[in-house]
């Protein structure tokens, strides 16, 4: 298929919204730039696969052929770059994810291992290099599906290829909507709730053999609309938004409507006027290295911002850019033209060989790396001061409400002797930061001979109808589980804790608050609330690193109590006013501030946190002094 000078724009405007966002310069609904780069995807690859079927010459080799040349090469080549940038930049956690995250991505499973293992919006997938690759993975999967699926309709009846693509396309936009709310991860990265991008491309190509014309002016319309929705999704989204889902119809719906525009029936030649505007030969030129911008620019931004902590100058932010595309137009014009062109690698086998056999390489090592937990080797470090910290079976306990309900909890305390079968005495009730927190709570209550539980789940802040919105609208179910099981087991103490200046930020915090603390109290339960840790400026193992390896002081690298009081000024007044005869608040500051007015953490070189804003189990032990009186007060009252 020759180049088409509007949709070449058009890509150019996709992958430019991408690395704007990327790269913190606007364009807040940037992401959506892969959308339109399936609807693209989709229209480009069925129409190839119908001109071919109808000419009689399409082979589904000819295809692979075609998909190896064009995929292959800059990513072989990128991946390679990547784990070799990462063996001098990324501490061994990280690089054993890098690690694993290649393997995945040269089976083409890359949207799986991240769907896994990261949400796409958090704090920590800003420090995976290979993140971007989820779409690369979507699109191949699609790639494998669809040639087959449309030789095997038009072999039996071609009539059948648009209402076929038709049923599908509804199906999976179904799947996309629903699981958008209930399982956001799985909509945002997998093939059955994204597939309907990619066919809305295939519908228009379908639709472009067998539908009818429409006027220039419905044309010109159309497209200008299309741009409309597209701009829209661009610069007013953002990464509250419930994604895919519906809101995903406006960005293809866009592209779809530009693309029907201008490539309809006689309307190849006709170019609509919006159509001519985005052809602007800069566009189009980013459109055409937009395949290796859209590999390169990532982790070059991932490992620029790993050793610089903070937020970037805009003029580092432009800088990154600039590099993006310079190395972009080196890949496209050394590696991906030449072998695409056939210039190199004329012969298909050797280049399925060739691609084959770069593949098996960045398999093994991305094996070896993983298998060797990221080559501690590499930092002239004892391997405690680069390895993470040992995880205790609390961590990432992911209950559900049926969990709750059927009375699995995690379990806290170890009753003995006659007390063995006792009822549970205290609930501790909140996010992964409670899960922090369980180590210190379950040692205080295996001394006192108490039994425990624990109700967790990520993201999931301990009060009664409240979701942060776009996240885990499952949330209030499990809550209203949890104070059901309080008030049924009649469990006499519970301790809260989350992640509070982040809940803080959503208008339906106050309210949920006071009406969970309400509730609890009516039910005559002791409440406990312990306020949050210090967030610190980057993962603590890899600032310990950093500060190490150029000698600084371990004892300002942490936040200061200042920022850590400003972050909580919108929480913490409204959690301490709370305090009474029922409800006790407790403040974990004083255990880790130092006397140069910085957070603590790091205790004789070794992390105090396992990341950024969860401690360690050994760390959270500190604490003991502070949870002591309220353990000790279920204690009494036994």
């Amino acid at each position: 298929m020759t180049h088409i000078p509007e949709l070449d724009g058009l890509r150019g405007i996709a992958v430019l919204a991408v690395v704007l966002m990327h790269a913190g310069l606007g364009c807040t609904g940037g992401f959506v730039g892969v959308d339109i780069f399936f609807v693209l995807s989709g229209f480009l690859i069925t129409s190839i696969i119908l001109d071919g079927t109808d000419a009689g010459t399409f082979s589904l080799f000819g295809f692979a052929e075609r998909r190896v040349r064009r995929i292959a090469p800059a990513l072989i080549v990128t991946l390679a770059a990547t784990l070799i940038a990462g063996a001098v930049f990324l501490l061994p956690e990280d690089y054993s994810r890098l690690g694993r995250a290649t393997m995945a991505q040269v089976v083409f499973l890359a949207n799986l291992f991240h769907w896994q293992t990261s949400g796409y919006f958090g704090v920590e997938a800003e420090m995976l290099p290979l993140l971007h690759t989820w779409s690369l993975a979507v699109e191949e999967q699609f790639y494998l599906i669809l040639p087959g699926l449309l030789l095997l309709i038009a072999r039996f009846k071609r009539n059948l290829v648009l209402p076929a693509l038709w049923l599908v396309t509804i199906g999976s936009f179904a799947v996309g909507v629903a699981t958008t709310y209930t399982y956001p991860d799985a909509a945002f990265y997998l093939l059955p709730s994204r597939a309907w991008e990619l066919l809305v491309g295939s519908l228009l190509a379908a639709m472009a053999r067998w539908g009818k014309s429409a006027s220039p002016l419905i044309r010109e319309a159309v497209s200008a609309i299309g741009l409309l929705f597209i701009a829209v999704s661009i610069f007013l989204f953002d990464e509250y938004f419930p994604f895919p889902g519906m809101h995903a119809l406006l960005p293809c719906l866009g592209a779809g409507a530009f693309i029907w525009a201008n490539r309809f029936p006689n309307s190849s030649n006709q170019r609509t006027v919006s159509g001519r505007l985005i052809s602007w030969p800069p566009l189009r030129f980013t459109g055409d290295i937009s395949y290796s911008l859209y590999l390169v620019h990532w982790p070059l931004i991932v490992f620029y911002r790993y050793w610089n902590s903070g937020d970037l100058s805009l003029l580092e932010k432009i800088s990154l850019v600039c590099v993006s595309f310079l190395l972009a137009t080196l890949s496209w014009a050394i590696v991906e033209t030449p072998i695409r062109r056939r210039r190199i690698a004329a012969n298909r086998r050797l280049l399925f060989v060739g691609s084959g056999l770069a593949m098996l390489i960045l398999l093994g090592c991305g094996w070896g790396i993983s298998a060797n937990r990221g080559i501690p080797q590499r930092f002239p470090l004892p391997p405690e001061k680069v390895l993470p910290s040992d995880r205790d079976s609390f961590w990432q306990l992911e209950l559900t409400s049926r969990d709750i309900l059927t009375e699995r909890l995690g379990p806290l305390g170890d009753p003995q002797g006659e007390e063995q079968n006792m009822p549970i005495q205290c609930l501790l009730w909140g996010d992964s930061h409670a899960m922090a927190l369980a180590p210190v709570v379950d040692e205080l209550l295996k001394e006192r001979n108490l039994r425990g539980g624990l109700a967790t789940h990520s993201a999931t802040a301990p009060l009664l109808g409240f979701v942060i919105p776009g996240i885990l609208p499952e949330s209030p179910t499990f809550n209203e589980a949890v104070l059901e099981f309080l008030k049924s087991k009649r469990v006499p103490a519970v301790i809260l804790a989350g992640n509070w200046a982040e809940y803080a930020e959503t208008p339906a915090f106050p309210d949920s608050l006071r009406r969970t603390i309400d509730e609890l109290v009516r039910a005559g339960i002791e409440v406990t609330i312990v306020l949050d840790v210090g967030y610190q400026p980057d993962d603590v193992p890899k600032l310990i690193a950093q500060a190490t390896l150029r000698g600084e002081d371990l004892s300002t690298i942490g936040t200061t109590i200042e920022e850590h009081r400003r972050r909580n000024a919108k929480c913490e007044p409204l959690l301490r006013a709370l305090s009474g005869p029922h409800v006790t608040i407790l403040d974990p500051t004083d255990t880790f501030a130092l006397p140069n007015g910085h957070w603590e953490v790091a205790t004789e070189g070794t992390s105090q946190y396992r990341d950024r804003h969860h401690l360690t189990p050994k760390a959270s032990l500190r604490l003991k002094p502070l949870l002591q009186p309220t353990i000790d007060r279920l204690q009494s009252k036994r």
